[in-house]
């Protein structure tokens, strides 16, 4: 309420009609970014990412694989982004963004979940060093 009555009263003291204009479109474009950017569309990994991890910091087995992934990145010369979902809204969307995928290859949605965005292939649960390792190389 204070800051529609600040801007109600930004919005009268402007005298000129150009510039209640342009305030009328800065404010509406503000807040179509802010309602568009909840959507998975806007939560893309960075372009140099072909892997995403989603874990939970408080299931011990994904805290096991993700020990592993330095590894993985290492041998492969790839990045893995690294999410947590269970503490972040965002990078929970983004996990449910890929159900699809994750209910075909794992049968349900299931984490922690590896995804390939290059294949859109996954696998999920408790994985070895050498069943990550052999994903990463089906799926580079």
């Amino acid at each position: 309420m204070v800051l529609v009555a600040f801007l109600r009263k930004s919005y009268v003291n402007i005298r000129s009609r150009k510039a209640r204009i342009s305030l009328f479109f800065i404010i509406l474009f503000s807040l179509l970014f802010l309602f568009l950017s909840k959507f998975p569309l806007f939560m893309q990994p960075s372009p140099e990412t072909k892997f995403i991890f989603f874990y939970s910091k408080d299931c011990p087995i994904g805290n096991k694989m993700l020990n592993l992934l330095p590894d993985v990145e290492k041998k492969f010369g790839i990045t893995i982004e690294k999410l947590e979902f269970s503490y972040n809204s965002t990078n929970l969307d983004l996990l449910l963004s890929f159900s699809e995928s994750l209910e075909r290859d794992c049968g349900y949605i299931a984490v922690p979940a590896f995804i390939s965005l290059k294949t859109n292939n996954s696998i999920c649960e408790e994985r070895s060093l050498e069943e990550i390792e052999k994903f990463v190389k089906e799926n580079l």
